[in-house]
């Protein structure tokens, strides 16, 4: 049903691996086929159809909102820097190389999440207008088609909604796709993976990305986990200087720092249910970026988003182009 529109309301890090967002998980979309998505310690990110992609972040502490000049929506620190304050305050979120989503993590009961849209690749970002008491903060993101989603936190309960929207003008929602989604729980210790909540395995989840096959991924305070498919357990993987990641077409795609050889954000990838001893495998560098860092894709498309830059790889992350 339709809730808002323009003239409605107006409108989290890292020597640690993150985990599209909008940092994330499964189903999403009723009647969707595919869809990626990032999300902030509120979570990380439906109905019936393939598994959706999406990736999904905690945050910790409220940060910032971006501005439309692509001002950082969370703290603005450099890559060797711990996973929360790397990545946990940012969703970012692809429909092709010139139409993107962004948004801050926001907080609930505090300043609201800012949601907003380019259709130039990033160069300019125009906020669009939500319901900042119903969407104050920003538990997952990604698209559907051309249809932007977010699972969002509102009221002093934090409590979550799903929305989604094709130009921000307006926003539906819809409690079957919140039932079959995937994203962190506000407060960083449960998952939802679209049958119901489920303990994390670690203290504190930042980043969760899952892929179609069900596969998944999931950056914590204490290194990163994976499980496969068909698994229900996680193993905790020993990677270091990871920044961010997200669902690609064949794995998942990874940011991290690796100061010996790229002065700036390094960009990899991993198999979908990597165990240990895996080791990303190297792809590009974005030269000059800085944490914290979102990223996003669609095909041969890699969206970063970094610090106060938006920067794009037409190539699956081998060479990048502000």
């Amino acid at each position: 049903m339709k809730l808002l529109s323009a003239n409605g309301a107006r409108g989290r890090s890292s020597k640690i691996w993150t985990i599209s967002g909008i940092a994330v998980l499964f189903l999403v979309d009723v009647g969707l086929s595919g869809l990626a998505f990032a999300a902030a310690r509120p979570a990380v990110s439906g109905t019936a159809g393939p598994i959706p992609t999406f990736t999904s972040v905690n945050q910790p502490k409220p940060s910032p909102a971006p501005s439309a000049q692509a001002t950082p929506s969370e703290t603005a620190k450099l890559v060797n820097t711990t996973a929360a304050e790397g990545s946990g305050y940012r969703f970012l979120a692809a429909v092709s190389s010139t139409d993107g989503w962004r948004s801050s993590g926001g907080s609930c009961g505090g300043s609201a999440a800012v949601i907003e849209h380019t259709t130039d690749g990033g160069h300019s970002w125009v906020p669009v207008p939500t319901d900042s008491r119903s969407m104050g903060q920003i538990l997952a993101m990604g698209v559907t088609g051309n249809r932007v989603w977010t699972v969002a936190g509102g009221g002093a309960r934090c409590t979550p909604g799903y929305w989604s929207s094709a130009t921000g003008a307006s926003w539906d929602t819809s409690d079957q796709a919140l039932a079959a989604a995937a994203y962190i729980d506000s407060d960083g210790h449960s998952l939802h993976f679209g049958q119901g909540a489920e303990a994390a395995p670690c203290q504190a989840a930042l980043r969760l990305a899952v892929r179609p096959d069900g596969s998944a991924a999931l950056l914590c305070a204490d290194g990163l986990w994976s499980r496969g498919a068909s698994a229900r357990a996680w193993t905790h993987v020993a990677v270091s200087g990871l920044l961010d990641l997200a669902p690609g077409r064949t794995g998942f795609l990874v940011a991290f720092a690796d100061p010996e050889n790229c002065q700036g954000v390094a960009f990899g990838s991993l198999p979908s249910g990597f165990t240990v001893g895996a080791v990303p495998n190297r792809i590009g560098c974005a030269d000059g970026a800085r944490a914290p860092v979102a990223l996003a894709s669609v095909g041969a498309v890699v969206w970063l988003w970094a610090s106060e830059t938006v920067q794009l790889s037409q190539d699956g992350g081998a060479t990048w182009k502000r």
